[in-house]
């Protein structure tokens, strides 16, 4: 009988089968057929010394057996940090400069998995990769009475994701024929590796890879071999499309995206995997069985191992939750393999949505690789960051996101709302519906994270520093008011106007003594102070801005606890209490230091993504990286300026203006000169009396809703009088 998908398990068996197999067929006498048939004082003595020596060999052979078993325990059981071997396989089409890059972004995932992870059940000296059997036949009746054995003919060692396997990893495996029982052969195998995971590093396109545009992969990986002692995995591969690496090669912001999307990968291998459940061990490294791991349910998944169970009621703040939800929708790879965001946010690191603010590893997430059994969580090290979205939110929110108002969810007016800011305030985005089709949740625009030192300025179509806006370290969204819609700067003769109203903006800010009030400061360098609910008129903080307004400002109780730290951590962690919980790749007490230093990349982003992390599972289908692009749209600026006196155009045209009516006056005159001349005189006398002209004012201000024109008769809103003096018809 032959099956293309032989288990784990039917390897172990096989391996115990042929050891017994082969203890039944030794030549040797056994030990109880010893025997003596004389009689006699003599023959007592000799069955009395052969006892003797047969007592005294049994304690020599287990006092020696004891000893190597605890050599064997002393050196193969030890726990070990979990350290990596990197196989790169990225092809010609990789420039030297992306190779670096990509090496220097495994170096930060490396030595934060070494940090953090200490592998219970370790390679003895060294890692041999375990081939999976391809193809095994069941051997039954005959000469092996009542026994089945099982014997691998075949063995998957031709690829690994999109990798090709290096055979030197393997170790030596017995591979045997079908024709009959016991035909086997010994294949060496390599010299193996020292460290405890092998993987294999591709940058190919044969999967959807995301042109940065559009919905598309950007990584994925594949868990690939397990060890034989108790199924831990021992190698996959991770691969990353070109377009996600020519990226990183350009600034700061990406290359830091790149090493979080690698880490969201390496977890995939090391246990958050729905093809990895079913392995989990206890203490002692026996199978748990996936009935103490996952509870599955209508097609929903959720986690119910003893430490996630725990860690999400301590994180949630619900005593009384007995299983943590699952991603469940997007399809084979992401539905079970990922947290839903509308329970963790978008920057927890194991959700399904990886955008450019970086990421950070919970409790929770580093729950589900302890209790996999394999191994011991350093978590001062592994915890990354800090994100509130979710924590404490209380029992019926998890049950129910709708279950009463929250700012961590959008409001029907917020979904209307252009755009608002995040539930940490750490950026500018919009509603979006989660893939569980749960409450809504902003999702940031990548190109307005608030953090982020240099904005690009071509993306928002605005001068943020113009209107009072700052980006960088120290700088949060606030909400802006809806009236007015229109900000407008400059003066009575010339301005320009944008609509900011009713969306939300980026402040360098900070909190006052007591956390009172929030603290918002201008680029020019005034400040002032925003209580809960209260608003700042932008005219008070700029003399050149005529009309706009911040706020309602959000309760500074809950606004000031991620504000304070020492140079807001360099915007490379996340401020709890007044300390700083660094991202990967950042290290100190102001996450200043990088773990990989390198100048050479620019800080600044020149593009604009948010990703999708959906990657692979055992099977080698779903788990893939995509990228799904949300990108704050241009805002249409409309503007009468000039850098000194009134604007050419306007000076020109009310040139015409002022002749075409001076011509227009002096007919008139002479037109009523000759009608005089020939009207009695009391005609003339109730002429000469002061004609009562209505009095001309200033029109108002052109709607901010039409459109720009170049045409010098002002376009679609036309020449309105004196309007081109005051309005924003005309764009020089």
């Amino acid at each position: 009988e032959g099956d293309a998908a032989g288990t784990p398990q039917g390897r172990a068996l096989s391996r115990i089968l042929l050891v017994d197999r082969k203890v039944s067929h030794s030549s040797s006498p056994p030990v109880t057929s010893l025997s003596a048939t004389a009689a006699g004082g003599t023959m007592t003595t000799r069955r009395d010394s052969s006892v003797k020596r047969l007592r005294s060999s049994v304690t020599l052979s287990l006092a020696v057996l004891l000893l190597l078993l605890l050599a064997e325990a002393s050196s193969g059981e030890s726990p070990t940090p979990l350290t990596v071997h990197y196989e790169y396989q990225v092809g010609g089409g990789v420039g030297e400069e992306e190779r670096k890059v990509l090496e220097r972004a495994l170096e930060v995932v490396s030595g934060y998995l070494e940090r953090s992870f200490v592998v219970k059940r370790p390679a003895d000296d060294r890692l041999y990769l375990d081939a999976p059997c391809r193809l095994y036949v069941k051997w039954s009746g005959g000469d092996l009475g009542p026994r089945e054995v099982e014997e691998c003919i075949e063995y998957e060692i031709s690829t690994c994701g999109e990798a090709v396997p290096n055979e030197d990893l393997y170790g030596s495996r017995e591979v045997c024929s079908d024709d009959r029982p016991g035909n086997c052969r010994t294949e060496q195998g390599g010299p193996g590796v020292s460290e405890q995971l092998v993987i294999y590093v591709t940058v190919d396109t044969a999967r959807t890879c995301s042109d940065g545009n559009t919905v598309g992969e950007i990584a994925s990986a594949v868990q690939c071999t397990k060890s034989w002692k108790d199924q831990r995995p021992t190698s996959g591969n991770i691969n990353v499309c070109p377009g996600t690496l020519q990226k990183a090669v350009e600034n700061e912001v990406e290359f830091n995206h790149l090493v979080d999307t690698l880490t969201h990968e390496a977890f995939h291998l090391l246990g958050f995997n729905p093809g990895l459940f079913t392995d989990f061990v206890d203490a002692s490294g026996n199978p748990l069985g996936e009935d103490k791991v996952v509870r599955r349910d209508y097609g929903k998944a959720t986690l119910i191992s003893p430490k996630v169970v725990a860690a999400a009621q301590d994180y949630f703040g619900c005593d009384t939750l007995s299983e943590v939800p699952l991603e469940p929708s997007g399809g084979v790879g992401t539905a079970g393999g990922h947290w839903p965001s509308s329970l963790f946010g978008n920057r927890e690191l194991m959700v399904a949505t990886i955008g450019l603010e970086r990421s950070v590893v919970s409790n929770v997430t580093l729950a589900v690789i302890e209790d996999s059994g394999w191994y011991t969580v350093n978590y001062d090290e592994a915890i990354v960051g800090r994100s509130d979205f979710g924590r404490g939110m209380g029992c019926s929110l998890v049950e129910n996101c709708n279950a009463e108002p929250s700012q961590m969810y959008c409001s029907e007016d917020d979904k209307r709302r252009p755009s608002l800011c995040s539930s940490d305030w750490y950026a500018v985005g919009a509603c979006a519906q989660p893939l569980d089709g749960q409450c809504s949740v902003v999702k940031s625009f990548s190109n307005m994270v608030c953090r982020h030192q240099d904005v690009n300025m071509e993306s928002l179509g605005y001068n943020p520093s113009d209107w009072g806006q700052s980006y960088g370290p120290a700088s949060r969204c606030l909400p802006i008011s809806p009236d007015p819609q229109t900000w407008q700067k400059g003066n009575r003769f010339e301005y320009f106007g944008i609509g900011l109203g009713n969306t939300g903006g980026c402040f360098e800010v900070g909190c006052s003594e007591g956390n009172e009030a929030i603290r918002v400061k201008f680029p020019n360098g005034k400040e002032a102070e925003c209580r809960e609910g209260e608003y700042i008129e932008a005219s008070s903080m700029d003399s050149l801005i005529m009309q706009g307004k911040i706020g309602p400002c959000p309760p500074p109780s809950d606004f000031c606890r991620t504000v304070g730290c020492p140079n807001d951590c360099s915007a490379n962690g996340d401020c709890a209490n007044g300390k700083c919980q660094c991202y990967l790749g950042y290290y100190g007490a102001e996450c200043s230091d990088r773990q990989d230093p390198d100048p050479a990349l620019p800080s600044s982003p020149t593009a604009a993504t948010t990703t999708t992390a959906i990657e692979e599972n055992e099977s080698g289908q779903g788990l893939d990286a995509t990228s799904d692009s949300q990108v704050a749209k241009p805002m249409s600026v409309k503007e009468t300026t000039s850098p000194g006196g009134l604007p050419m155009k306007a000076i020109v045209i009310s040139a015409i203006v002022f002749v075409g009516l001076l011509v227009l006056a002096l007919s008139a005159w002479l037109a009523l000169r000759a009608r005089r001349r020939s009207r009695p005189q009391f005609q003339r006398m109730q002429s000469s009396a002061p004609s009562q002209c209505p009095p001309v004012t200033a029109p108002t201000p052109a709607s901010p809703g039409l459109t720009e024109s170049a045409d010098l008769d002002g376009g679609v809103s036309g020449v309105k009088a004196f309007q081109i003096l005051y309005g924003s018809d005309i764009k020089v």
